[in-house]
């Protein structure tokens, strides 16, 4: 029998997202294309890394909220609430 080798996928490449609000309070939640769930942070500035894709940013401030889509292609990418 021979030896057999084992090879591994190449990571996805991570991009940052970078969120900027007005408020310190802030919740930020990042849905993916289907709305579902994949990371949250808090304000005023949170940095996400995320895979390449299309995403939904949503910031929450006490009983609002605000939503602005995200397609992540190559780089960096920054969003202002």
């Amino acid at each position: 029998m021979s030896p057999t080798s084992e090879t591994s996928a190449p990571a996805a490449e991570r991009l940052r997202l970078t969120v900027a609000t007005t408020d310190s309070l802030s919740e930020i939640v990042v849905l993916d294309a289907r709305g579902r769930y994949v990371d949250r942070g808090f304000g005023p500035k949170h940095t996400f890394e995320l895979e390449p894709g299309i995403y939904r940013v949503k910031v929450l401030a006490g009983t609002e909220f605000q939503e602005k889509p995200v397609v992540l292609t190559g780089g960096s990418h920054d969003v202002q609430f």
